[in-house]
């Protein structure tokens, strides 16, 4: 290209940025909706309310209240800066405005100012009295208007909730001071910092929303403080809560009371209530999570546990945290350990009082240490019936559950394993149950398929050596302890075993400083299983802790691995179950209390679900075989499908993932069916297979069959 056409196009390029990024005039003939000047002092009436705003307040419903500035500056910015052409406006004396429905019960005025507006179809209309002129403006820019001028007093309750530093709850006297909230009527006491600043929060969520008084001075109060300035002068702001069943109230002052939702209620009942306990602790572990670092625990003044980070390292899960003590060291739970944390910040204590040199530990006393990023430590030390800190002393009142169960297996990950599913690559398992004691391992090759290798090469089916691999990977046992004499009776005589090889992670692209060296090296894990006191136990060979499996993972672990798996669901891992038939459909979902079913339009009307029919939907599931594969066959889509059902379980890692199965109108004593996933980690069957309709029958119930029996 020659220099001459170069020039050419560059003029082009300059040209058309001009055209396009060059701010467009705006038209000479439109003129501003108002053009007047801001009064200092105006009358507003909006939504049924009369506001008189003067620069220092704002007079609504018989209360005087501070201004809310910035929502009067966007009356002003919404009059004077919408503009309109000179053909959306119209001459219209004050006569005529009924005929275009502006009644004047929106409006803003003052001395020489008259502003009224009014909704009008899919447009607005805006008069301004001074000039007698009337614009069509944008529909939306009233509705704009409307939301704005509807209050513009400041609704906090409590406009500077951080410059309080009084509160006074029962006997409890609360000052801010330059050690924290200090109760000035008990000295001896522990500061309240996290109690006083979480009765701060809620004072900031207060809003002034009704206006009307409610008649609640025959309700009982639940809870009642005051609160103050820093000079502690005055009598003070008192607010007091009223309850009527679930239904709460709060005054503050002379206000209107302010209705409380059943959770807000609880939270006002919870705080002030816990102001008179006392807590050793003063720290709140769950904003300074992240701060949080470790946990040490001594007994009779030697190291008992301790759980800590595994360094930098980066993990997919997230980083991983270990507990360790004499003779092990094991993956541990981190919720567990933030419980444990959480439960030292919630120790109550009675007759509390400033610890004295004589009031040291005995030799036997626990001490717990929460150890922080910069470095610090938090010490709570229990001994007996007592409990104490560096500064405090005093009866334990009440002990939480994570205190009481102090121990190393408390914080054991209730996880198998937690390992990519990719890294296994080899599994052996052993079935001394059956007869001839079945043996077989399990190899999966360079293509990512499984065969048998031993003792014969066999193939197996993809879908369900995949399955096996999800339950290990991603189920959640019950309760972990560490190796008792029965558990160690179990690996000398196991029921079940399950071995596996772990190669090296995938190639994560980390340094080797920030990589887990875990990740970069082969590793076998092996369990033995074995039913003990009633309940199945996956007792792990090397390190012995012990967990409690359900009876279905146990189920899968010794299922035939060559049939062909239509729906590779693990029952003991599904969180809920979605079944569509047409256009209705019903959620099963598990709750902490048991299965609940609901209508897939009305989730929150849930019942009571029949846990046994659950489980015997969710082995059928599993237990789904086909009679023939189509591979090469399309899926069968959501408009072919006249069954669907998808089931939630958790994914490796974090989130979840759903296996959907859909079914499509039988032909014969078959039916046509596919499965897909999402984050699937299984082996999905492609294409379409056969399935008897009489298996699919069995599936296809209303919602009664999964409802519990009523109780008596």
């Amino acid at each position: 290209m020659s220099r001459t056409a170069y020039a050419v196009l560059i003029a082009l390029l300059v040209v058309g940025s001009a055209y396009v990024f060059w701010p467009q005039p705006v038209a000479n003939d439109a003129i501003a909706v108002y053009g007047g000047d801001v009064p200092e002092e105006f009358v507003v009436r909006a939504g049924g309310l009369e506001q008189r705003v003067s620069p220092t307040s704002v007079s609504i419903a018989g209360l005087q209240r501070p201004p809310d500035s910035e929502r009067i500056a966007q009356v002003w910015e919404i009059l004077r800066g919408t503009k309109v052409p000179k053909e959306k406006i119209a001459t219209v004396p004050a006569a005529e405005l009924a005929a275009y429905g502006i009644d004047g019960a929106r409006e803003v005025s003052a001395p020489g100012v008259s502003i009224r507006w009014v909704p009008s179809g899919d447009h607005g209309l805006v008069w301004d009295g001074t000039r007698q002129r009337l614009s069509t403006v944008p529909r939306f820019t009233v509705d704009r208007l409307d939301a704005v001028a509807n209050r513009l007093d400041d609704t906090a309750i409590v406009p500077a909730p951080h410059q309080v530093t009084r509160i006074v709850s029962g006997t409890s006297r609360l000052m801010k001071t330059a050690i924290g909230w200090s109760d000035q009527a008990h000295p001896g006491r522990p500061t309240c910092n996290v109690r006083a600043e979480r009765v701060i929060d809620l004072v900031r969520s207060l809003r002034l929303e009704r206006l009307d008084a409610a008649a609640i001075d025959g309700l009982p109060i639940r809870a009642a403080c005051t609160i103050g300035g820093v000079d502690g002068s005055g009598d003070g702001l008192v607010l007091s809560i009223r309850s009527a069943g679930a239904d709460g109230w709060i005054t503050a002052g002379a206000l209107p009371p302010q209705p409380l939702s059943a959770g807000a209620l609880d939270a006002w009942c919870r705080a002030l209530a816990d102001l008179a306990t006392d807590r050793l602790i003063d720290v709140d572990i769950a904003r300074a999570r992240s701060a949080f670092v470790g946990v040490a625990v001594e007994r009779g003044g030697a190291t008992w546990f301790s759980a800590s980070r595994r360094g930098i390292a980066y993990r997919p899960e997230g980083n991983a945290w270990e507990v360790a003590w004499d003779g092990g060291r094991e993956r541990a739970s981190e919720s567990a350990i933030v419980a444990l944390a959480q439960a030292v910040t919630r120790l109550e204590v009675d007759q509390v009082q400033t610890r004295s040199a004589e009031q040291g530990p005995s030799l036997l006393a626990t001490t717990i240490r929460l150890k922080m990023h910069n470095g610090s430590e938090i010490v709570l030390i229990i001994d007996g019936g007592r409990a104490m800190t560096a500064t405090h002393v005093g009866v334990v009142t009440s002990l939480p559950a994570e205190l009481a169960a102090l121990g190393p297996d408390a914080l054991l990950d209730p996880h198998l394993i937690v390992e990519a599913p990719e890294r296994i690559s080899k599994i052996q398992r052993q079935d001394h149950l059956t007869e001839g004691a079945v043996r077989e391992v399990l190899a999966k090759g360079d293509d990512g398929g499984w065969r048998r290798s031993w003792p014969e090469r066999a193939t197996v089916d993809g879908a369900a050596v995949s399955r096996l691999v999800r339950a290990l990977c991603v189920a959640t046992t019950g309760p972990v302890r560490l190796a008792s004499a029965a558990d160690r009776a179990a690996l000398e005589h196991p029921e079940v075993e399950i071995d596996l090889h772990l190669s090296p992670r995938a190639d994560t692209g980390l340094t080797s400083d920030i990589a887990d060296i875990e990740d970069t090296m082969s590793r076998d894990r092996g369990f033995a299983f074995k039913r003990i006191d009633g309940s199945w136990r996956a007792v792990d060979k090397e390190s012995g802790a012990s967990y409690v499996v359900h009876d279905e993972f146990v189920q899968l672990l010794r299922s035939p691995l060559a049939d062909d798996v239509v729906y590779p669901v693990v029952p003991s891992l599904v969180r809920s179950i979605s079944i569509v038939r047409g256009s209705s459909g019903f959620v099963i979902a598990a709750t902490a209390d048991g299965w609940r079913i609901s209508s897939g339009d009305q989730p929150a009307a849930s019942q009571v679900a029949d846990d046994t029919e659950v489980r015997r939907l969710l082995r059928t599931l599993s237990d789904i075989r086909s009679n023939r594969r189509e591979p090469l066959a399309k899926p069968v889509l959501p408009g072919e499908a006249v069954l669907t059902i998808a089931c939630e379980m958790p994914a490796y890692g974090n989130g979840s993932e759903v296996l959907t199965l859909r079914i499509a109108h039988a032909v014969g004593a078959s039916a046509a069916a596919s499965v897909d996933g999402t984050r699937s980690i299984v082996a999905l069957p492609k294409g379409r297979f056969l399935v008897d309709q009489a298996m699919l029958m069995v599936l296809d119930a209303d919602a009664e069959r999964f409802l519990a029996a009523p109780t008596r």
